[in-house]
């Protein structure tokens, strides 16, 4: 990942830019030393933004039917006004896992960007 400015990712985050967004991700995700210390000033930075957002986990036996609870849940959500993320790590999928989880055929009701739904399927690192 290029070097980016600190305050710029910060910024980006705040103004709900998606391309900052991701490179913001990207580098927490990252395990680079440098990257690991930059992404722990600009979760510093943003955490108090959180307000009262809700997190919740979401796992089960493959074909129990966590995509579609997790796509109607969305989609409901997204209905009344919400904003909503989905952040999946799927432990099944290698590194070529597919980046966007939002289009995987079975979520026929997600909408198409930009909405106030987002998704972004990781997969699992050893």
């Amino acid at each position: 990942m290029p070097e980016m400015d600190l305050e710029t990712l910060i910024q980006g985050v705040k103004d709900r830019n998606r391309r900052m967004i991701a490179k913001t991700m990207t580098l927490i995700e990252s395990r680079v030393p440098a990257h690991q210390e930059m992404a722990a000033k600009i979760m510093e930075q943003i955490l108090p933004m959180a307000g009262n957002s809700t997190r919740l986990g979401v796992t089960g036996v493959p074909g129990v039917g966590k995509s579609t609870f997790i796509e109607n849940l969305g989609v409901y959500l997204a209905d009344a006004g919400h904003q909503v993320a989905v952040l999946a790590v799927d432990p099944s999928s290698g590194a070529a896992a597919d980046p966007f989880w939002g289009t995987r055929p079975g979520w026929k009701n997600w909408p198409p960007m930009p909405t106030p739904l987002s998704a972004r399927l990781l997969p699992a690192r050893p």
